[in-house]
C-alpha cells in the first residue's frame, strides 16, 4: 500500500464475511474494504420486486451504449449497456457523484463478464468538480467453478498526488 508491503491471509465465508490474519493497521482496512466490495458485487441477492428500468434518452448509438435509468433506489443509478455488458455506472452518493467506466472485461468459463480494468471518477455533487480519479485493474484465476482474484491494482489521482495500492493473491483454497 503506497510502498508499504504487507502479507497475511484472508478468509471469505459462504455468507460473504471477510476476515484477515496478520492485520496491519495501515494496510488492513484497505485490504478488507476491497475484498468486501468484491464479495458484495458477486454474492447472490435475494429475489424480490423487480426494479423499474427505463431508457433515459433516445440516443441508441452512443459509443458507450444505451443509457438506462433505475426508478427509485438508494443511489439514483443510471447505466450504459453495450453488447450485453455494463459499460458505465453512475451513482449519487450524497455530496459526491460517482461514475464507473469499464475499459476491459474478461469472459469466464460460464460466459459471464469479469471486470479487468475500469476507471472511477468522483465528482462534487453541487459544483461538479472532479475530486479524484481511480483506475482499477483486476486479474482472475479459476478454481473449480469459482473465479477468484489473483491481483488488484488501484491507482488514485487527486489534488494530493498519485497513489498506488496492489494486492496479489496466491495459494487459493476453497473451504469445505
Amino acid at each position: 500500500v503506497d510502498g508499504r508491503t504487507w502479507k497475511g491471509s484472508a478468509t471469505i465465508s459462504a455468507k460473504g464475511d471477510v476476515s484477515l490474519v496478520r492485520e496491519d493497521e495501515v494496510a488492513a482496512p484497505w485490504v478488507k474494504e476491497q475484498l468486501e466490495s468484491m464479495v458484495l458485487h458477486r454474492l447472490a441477492r435475494p429475489q424480490g420486486k423487480a426494479p423499474v428500468v427505463r431508457f433515459a434518452d433516445e440516443e441508441r448509438d452512443h459509443p458507450l451504449g444505451r443509457l438506462l435509468a433505475f426508478e427509485g433506489g438508494t443511489f439514483a443509478s443510471s447505466y450504459r449497456v453495450k453488447d450485453r455488458q455494463l459499460v458505465v455506472v453512475n451513482r449519487s452518493l450524497g455530496k459526491l457523484n460517482m461514475t464507473i467506466t469499464v475499459l476491459d472485461n474478461d469472459m469466464n468459463a460460464d460466459k459471464k463478464y469479469l471486470p479487468r480494468s475500469y476507471t472511477v471518477q468522483y465528482w462534487d455533487a453541487l459544483k461538479g468538480n472532479l475530486q479524484r480519479s481511480e483506475t482499477i485493474q483486476n486479474r482472475w484465476t479459476r478454481l473449480g467453478s469459482w473465479d477468484l482474484p489473483t491481483q488488484l491494482t488501484l491507482t488514485t489521482a487527486s489534488v494530493l498526488g498519485q497513489g498506488v495500492k496492489t494486492m496479489t493473491f496466491s495459494e487459493h483454497r476453497l473451504l469445505k
